[in-house]
């Protein structure tokens, strides 16, 4: 007997019914049967399942998938198979032949392979056939483009840089300007001998509003000094007093450290 295919494939969907042909062929110069058997009774219907064949003939066989209850995983694996039973025909079979085949209930080839299993078991032959599933191709097992470390390292570090520019621009944005930096310590220290020198010119023109009399003319001084205190010193008639003179170099000088 020859068998084809070997292997039944069925594809996707295979939550819904398909049917798939298989051939068997009687080689042989003599009438056989056949019967096919299966792992998965439930799942599969084989019509017809056992059958008469004349010598050289053929008969095709339609297996029907009857589809899973859901649609199975991508990696599903199908381990089922089909068994193919045959025996050649004793002299009373082949004698009413014509007869047996004509015959639609399938009860005189059924009643055949129960004499035959009971009392000729070394006359049957098989062979085995499988079935092979092809479930819908999952997104999971598509391949995936390489990731490029470049752009992840530089997209990486655009992102770090980003804080710092948004910042800026929430700054730029509000108006806010960064406080001025404190005065340095040269600033201070010019500053600080600029009032020094300040403070010994005033005290030099104090000196000079208020000289000291001598030891030989005491008297005289002394009437010197309340004539002065009764009367205000007038100011010079020409040029400018050297106590306006220094406060403006002081007003200069703070109007330019201030400033400049």
């Amino acid at each position: 007997m020859n068998i084809s295919p070997e292997v039944i494939e069925f594809h996707a969907p295979l939550a819904e019914p398909s049917s798939r042909t298989l051939t068997i062929s009687n080689t042989t110069d003599v009438a056989h049967a056949f019967k096919i058997k299966t792992t998965a009774p439930k799942l599969y219907c084989v019509r017809p399942s056992a059958a008469f064949i004349r010598a050289g003939e053929s008969v095709n066989v339609a297996v029907i998938h009857q589809g899973f209850k859901t649609e199975p995983a991508a990696d599903f694996k199908c381990k089922d198979k089909f068994m193919i039973l045959s025996c050649p025909l004793d002299e009373p079979h082949l004698a009413n032949l014509d007869e047996l085949i004509k015959q639609e209930s399938g009860e005189a080839v059924s009643a055949f392979w129960t004499h035959i299993e009971a009392t000729s078991k070394d006359l049957i032959s098989s062979k085995k056939i499988r079935a092979v599933a092809h479930p819908l191709v999952s997104n999971v097992n598509e391949t995936q483009a390489p990731v490029d470390n470049s752009s992840s390292s530089s997209s990486s570090v655009s992102n770090s840089a980003l804080p710092s520019a948004e910042k800026s621009a929430a700054a730029d944005a509000t108006g806010t300007k960064a406080p001025a930096a404190p005065v340095s310590t040269t600033n201070e220290k010019e500053l600080a001998e600029a009032k020094a020198k300040i403070q010994a010119l005033l005290k030099e023109i104090d000196n000079q509003k208020k000289p000291k009399p001598s030891s030989g003319d005491s008297i005289e001084s002394k009437s010197v000094t309340s004539s002065a205190v009764k009367n205000k010193a007038a100011p010079p008639a020409n040029g400018i007093p050297l106590s306006f003179a220094a406060l403006m170099i002081l007003i200069a000088f703070l109007v330019g450290w201030l400033f400049f």
